[in-house]
């Protein structure tokens, strides 16, 4: 057995690596996917590296490190289907699996964003998109629950998926820096010699760095336009997009000079904010916040905000280098305090609004949940966070080696406690409801408005869980106990139900019409309404969820896809 992150050798059983500290998949968890990349063996890194000079090396996401060091599995991106076409599918949960030690937190978890459904005051996920290269060295399109679509562009393998917040927008380079965009069902070339790029929030503009004949030019390009503009004729040494796609920020090196500028570019001409030597973070639209980290005459680490004129505020003291964004960029979470292996987690959560002095709105580090039916977007500098308010949210907070549930407000005085020393949260997708459990494998539910008096309130909806799903009405939660899966009346607990009594596996899935599918030895079987299931498709390999509803199962040679019906349509076959 190894570690899927460093490759060390581990004894069977074992829940996190002692080398690394990287969480250990395993049937029990099985909610925690691997990033959206190809194989390995067909990854290609670039071919051309920044000077050393020039480039700005990223710290470690404390804050997540925080969580996960105590089992927080933050959301990632999706594992292939199947090797040989490898769709990508988004997972559905946010997993706090407990129990490590200070001595595992040189993890780095990669936070991934995404939305929920309409209605919750998250951005609804529309579409499943994802491609992948055939064994013929072609690239295919995946949408929705609809045939696998050649796109006639040739490649051998794919690297650096981005995808917008609301899920309609994919893009990604090819082995030889083809910039590729999929929107619907057309994958467009966009540009070639492509080093790095940026996709925005909304996937409505693209910011990249081409190199031709050794110069290198950054350019800007509106998704669905065939010309892009060129910022400058210079390779910058970091670059973003505003989460219209409409404004750039980048920082270059002025070689007269020796200093590095922080520059602004709203489709027109370029326009220096400041010289000073400054980390960039991101920047909302039309420039009205340009977040950097800078230090003071301290050499302490200062998160500050410009505006396009070079006028800069503080914004608070941040001494980690993990930021989360709310949909527009007009709110940024940020942490201040030590991490330190001897002492302690001392991390305080900050929020400041439209570049104002930052509140603290917990004493602990606190990440945002989202529902099972959202995801997160995320880049080099910071994620994005899918709604328009940081506050008056479900925080998971750690605090002395266990994580706490909080209704986190503006006033941190007004914060609430929701539930104490959790394994894992589901926030369902109203919002208003949190599924949670505890030490003991015990599956609760509470509604959020209770407040303090929540954790007092929460029913226990079943017992000995090792997996779940909550369907989208609550109505039903079918869950996995020992090997056998149950279901049970969401909101009271009441009604237990045999599903399927032995050699069931732990991985669940619901499609958007709240059909469960499961694993019996290696068929999957299907049911609703809490009756017992029949088996879909025969020895599969995998099986796995979109945020919008879309269930896939893979064969050794095929993909199937089901998003309202109970029996799947084969969507791909190989060859």
């Amino acid at each position: 057995m190894k570690c899927s992150n460093c490759g060390a050798d581990l004894a069977e059983g074992t829940r996190f690596c002692g080398a690394c500290g990287t969480a250990v998949a395993s049937e029990a968890v099985v909610e925690e996917p691997v990033a959206a990349e190809a194989p390995a063996e067909t990854v290609d890194t670039p071919e051309t590296e920044k000077p050393a000079e020039t480039k700005k090396e990223k710290g470690p996401n404390k804050v997540a490190l925080a969580l996960t060091a105590f089992g927080a599995k933050i959301k990632t991106a999706a594992q292939p289907v199947v090797d040989k076409c490898k769709p990508f599918v988004e997972k559905n949960k946010l997993w706090i699996a407990g129990g490590a030690c200070l001595a595992i937190l040189l993890i780095t978890v990669l936070i991934v964003i995404g939305a929920c459904n309409s209605g919750n005051g998250f951005i609804p996920v529309e579409h499943a998109i994802d491609a992948t290269v055939s064994e013929d060295g072609e690239v295919l399109v995946r949408f929705d629950n609809k045939k696998v679509i050649k796109t006639g562009i040739e490649a051998k393998s794919i690297k650096d998926r981005q995808k917008s917040m609301d899920g309609n927008v994919l893009t990604f380079r090819t082995n030889d820096n083809q910039l590729v965009v999929v929107k619907g069902k057309k994958a467009t070339v966009v540009a070639e010699n492509v080093v790095e790029y940026i996709l925005s929030v909304d996937g409505t503009g693209i910011g990249f760095v081409t190199e031709e004949d050794g110069e290198n030019a950054l350019k800007l390009m509106k998704v669905g336009k065939k010309k892009a503009k060129t910022v400058m004729e210079q390779e910058p040494t970091s670059f973003d997009l505003s989460p219209d796609g409409k404004s750039m920020v980048y920082t270059k090196l002025d070689k007269e000079n020796g200093k590095v500028d922080l520059m602004y570019f709203s489709g027109s001409k370029s326009k220096k904010i400041t010289s000073s030597d400054v980390d960039l973070v991101g920047l909302s639209n039309k420039g009205k916040q340009i977040y950097v980290v800078g230090k003071n005459d301290d050499g302490d680490k200062i998160l500050y905000a410009y505006n396009t004129r070079g006028n800069k505020k503080k914004v608070g003291n941040c001494s980690n280098s993990s930021f989360i964004f709310n949909d527009d960029h007009t709110q940024i979470l940020f942490y201040d305090g030590k991490l330190d292996l001897s002492d302690g987690i001392e991390l305080k959560t900050y929020v400041s609004v439209k570049g104002k002095e930052a509140k603290r709105i917990s004493s602990n580090p606190a990440y945002p949940l989202i529902p099972n039916s959202s995801t997160s977007y995320k880049n080099d500098y910071a994620s994005t966070y899918p709604s328009d308010d940081l506050f008056n949210k479900v925080y998971a907070c750690q605090k002395d080696g266990q994580i706490n549930l909080w209704l986190l407000k503006k006033n941190e005085n007004r914060s609430k406690r929701l539930a104490s020393n959790v394994t894992d949260a589901t926030l369902d997708e109203s919002g208003k409801f949190v599924y949670y459990s505890t030490k003991g494998n015990n599956l609760k539910m509470l509604k959020i408005s209770h407040g303090e008096r929540a954790a007092d309130k929460a029913k226990i909806i079943a017992e000995d869980v090792r997996n779940y799903v909550v369907t989208s009405d609550r109505s039903k939660v079918y869950f996995v106990s020992d090997d056998a899966l149950y279901s049970v009346n969401g909101k009271t607990g009441k009604g237990k139900k045999t599903i399927a009594a032995e050699n069931v596996g732990y991985t669940l899935a619901l499609n958007q019409k709240d059909i469960c599918y499961y694993y019996v030895d290696e068929d999957v079987y299907a049911c609703s309404n809490g009756r017992r299931g029949k088996v879909v498709v025969q020895e599969a390999e995998d099986l796995e969820a979109t945020a919008n509803g879309i269930v896939y199962i893979a064969t050794e040679d095929a993909i199937y896809a089901t998003k309202t019906a109970k029996k799947p349509a084969k969507i791909y076959t190989e060859g």
